[in-house]
């Protein structure tokens, strides 16, 4: 970079926004994050199970993934939901993840999504150690557990085989022991997959320390402000409107999920992304405790010890 630093803006402030936003602050950008809500406010990655996991390597939009879907999107508690209505993006970004749901694409996609992981875990290991692990990192893997004979086995031949090829650690485990892996809870399954590389972390205390780590590199914040438009000089977007005026910055970061498409409406491109529905229950006083994070496979249900809570 040259010696007179230059400006960015963050249109997002939740995770991927924050992120963003530190990386680009730490190489010597002007950064101003622009956030619709309130600091401390909820957001996607604060409900989510906190999961670092270099192991999941296939990729969402995997062969078989269009029927499961259709299925899926008749049960709004289904773990992958989507609206169904009559909108012409949700047909082209059904057409366009069908069209995704090949083999050749998860063999194209897996090791793009195992090298992202594994990258990012590293940078999370960097967090943890900056910040004091404020935010609980937790480097004890991640278990796969299987109720079933069936389900263990399609797990083996499918996740764990891929993984393993690709450098990703995965043991396949029997019932017992998967038990001495977890001697504080009861478990009634066939076995699992264990996944020693992964990690967690609490999502509601690595968003606010990111903030602190922000604030202490400058970064500006716009929060309770949102977008509405973009100026845009010789084919380049010079501004961003917003409810607070206009901003100007030499560079732009979309980091706005699943609002993203609308966000960039004006200046003639369609982002193919749906919001899915996820839900979850935090139990403050959990019967058992857990060391690492758990996924039941047949169920696909996530469950996460966070702190003295799951």
């Amino acid at each position: 970079m040259s010696s007179v630093a230059k400006s960015v803006i963050v249109c997002g402030g939740g995770i991927v926004g924050l992120s963003c936003a530190y990386y680009l602050a730490r190489d010597g950008w002007n950064v101003t994050v622009v956030e619709r809500n309130a600091e401390g406010a909820d957001s996607c990655a604060q409900g989510s199970a906190g999961y670092i996991s270099p192991s999941h390597v296939i990729p969402l939009a995997a062969p078989g993934m269009v029927w499961k879907g259709l299925k899926w999107m008749l049960s709004s508690r289904s773990p992958f939901y989507i609206k169904p209505r009559l909108s012409t993006d949700l047909m082209r970004w059904g057409w366009l993840f069908a069209r995704a749901c090949t083999p050749e694409h998860t063999v194209r996609a897996a090791p793009v999504l195992r090298d992202l992981s594994v990258g990012g875990r590293k940078l999370f290991v960097e967090l943890a150690d900056l910040t004091g692990n404020s935010f609980e990192l937790k480097q004890e893997g991640l278990l796969n557990l299987c109720k079933t004979q069936a389900g263990l086995d399609h797990e083996a031949h499918g996740l764990a085989q891929l993984a393993n090829e690709l450098g990703v650690e995965a043991q396949v485990l029997d019932a017992k022991q998967t038990a001495a892996l977890e001697p504080g809870a009861r478990m009634d399954v066939a076995g699992s997959v264990y996944f020693p590389i992964d990690a967690h972390l609490s999502p509601r205390k690595f968003i606010p320390a990111l903030i602190g780590l922000l604030k202490q590199l400058g970064v500006t914040f716009r929060w309770t402000t949102s977008v509405n438009g973009w100026r845009t000089e010789g084919g380049r977007i010079a501004a961003v409107h917003t409810t607070a005026g206009e901003l100007t910055a030499d560079e732009f970061v979309l980091a706005a999920g699943s609002w993203s498409p609308d966000m960039v409406k004006g200046l003639e491109i369609r982002l193919p992304l749906q919001a899915g529905k996820g839900y979850s229950l935090t139990l403050a006083k959990p019967r058992f405790q857990l060391t690492k994070s758990l996924i039941l496979t047949e169920r696909r249900v996530a469950a996460t010890p966070m702190g003295d809570t799951l």
